[in-house]
């Protein structure tokens, strides 16, 4: 914090010629802590207060904002030389909901303003929720403003979910004008590899998360080539792996329904010159559940080969995908429902988080393989 005073003292940051490199949020904030502004809210306790500054979507409370809140006459008031003395904590509306949703109260009041404040967080697309999802009627749309808000939203988590495990994959952040983005490594430039890559998005039928290359690195001129062989016992290993964890009972055999093999090309319709976007049409693809690998995993690796040498398809996909069915249908019993256990990952999204950063981990090995 002292750093702050020493801006305020001494302007450094305000000199003509290092405006230009100053971010316009960053500046604004200045701009903000000589004019003064006002926090958005206060809650006075008997004991505590308060001070309230929300930030929605991925923008971030400026450092200097809050130095504005702690020492202005519109805020705590407290003196630059004690501020090394305040403890801040940086809250996330989810945060804020995970709180809320524990809490238990008997209080009329309590219970109404709290399901308010639940409410408010989950229509402002600050908070995970996928009911719109689930509770739709089967002849309902998915709402496609409330999908692109509540896909911003998962990243981010997902994100911090990556960096929490530790795996050193980043998003490429691109514009979300149709729902998906893909985490690769950094190079020595600090640019995001493509190629492999992961991917997630947010389909019309199912949320997935999927690791995809393009056929050059899974194929060669010759099929007894090392890579072939090495990418077949990566993919074995993992298939093996999938089925030894979903033995021994109908509900863990649910979960071999998620997981998919694919291959596909596509290719932009009616296509003009320099055209980088637009509706597509899918000449080839071949999508296999482990399901319906049973123990003939080799043999789909042998045909992954030779699809990719016939130069017919794109690209090769390993995903696990959250399919959306009409969970109107549910059973309220205790026989195993894929239907059932789809809806309760979507209702959980913490969990479905926890399952795509699982994906990652359990096929860094296939990726690598891949990379090389």
């Amino acid at each position: 914090m002292n750093a702050f005073n020493k801006h305020i003292q001494e302007g450094k940051d305000f000199e003509h010629e290092k405006i230009g490199h100053v971010p316009y949020q960053e500046l604004l904030s200045y701009s903000q802590l000589l004019t003064g502004n006002r926090p958005d809210g206060w809650i006075i306790g008997d004991k505590e207060i308060v001070l309230i500054e929300t930030k929605i979507g991925e923008n971030t409370a400026s450092n200097y904002q809050i130095y504005r809140h702690l020492t202005g006459k519109n805020g705590f008031k407290i003196s630059a030389n004690k501020i090394n003395s305040c403890k801040i904590i940086n809250l996330t509306w989810i945060e804020l909901a995970k709180f809320f949703d524990k809490v238990k109260s008997n209080n009329i009041k309590d219970k109404f303003l709290i399901n308010q404040l639940l409410k408010y967080i989950s229509m402002t697309g600050q908070k995970l929720d996928f009911s719109y999802i689930t509770d739709k009627k089967i002849d309902e749309k998915i709402d496609n403003k409330i999908h692109k808000e509540q896909f911003s939203l998962f990243l981010q988590e997902f994100d911090a979910e990556l960096h929490k495990q530790q795996l050193s994959f980043f998003r490429k952040k691109r514009q979300h004008s149709q729902l998906w983005d893909f985490y690769g490594l950094r190079n020595n430039q600090g640019e995001i590899s493509k190629d492999p890559h992961y991917t997630v998005g947010f389909r019309d039928k199912e949320i997935s998360i999927y690791l995809t290359t393009t056929k050059k690195h899974i194929t060669s001129s010759n099929n007894n080539d090392a890579q072939n062989v090495l990418f077949e016992e990566k993919l074995k290993e993992f298939y093996d792996t999938v089925m030894r964890k979903c033995a021994g009972s109908k509900e863990k055999e649910l979960e071999l329904s998620r997981f998919f093999i694919a291959q596909k090309k596509y290719k932009l319709l009616d296509p003009q010159k320099g055209a980088q976007r637009g509706e597509t049409i899918d000449p080839f693809t071949y999508r296999i559940h482990f399901s319906e690998i049973k123990k003939r995993i080799k043999t789909i690796t042998e045909i992954i080969l030779v699809f990719s040498n016939l130069g017919i398809c794109k690209q090769f996909e390993l995903g696990y995908a959250i399919q959306f069915f009409d969970f109107s249908r549910t059973r309220e019993d205790s026989l195993p429902q894929l239907r059932k256990s789809n809806r309760y990952l979507l209702m959980n999204p913490d969990k479905l988080i926890k399952k795509f950063a699982e994906f990652i981990k359990e096929t860094k090995d296939i990726f690598d393989v891949m990379d090389n």
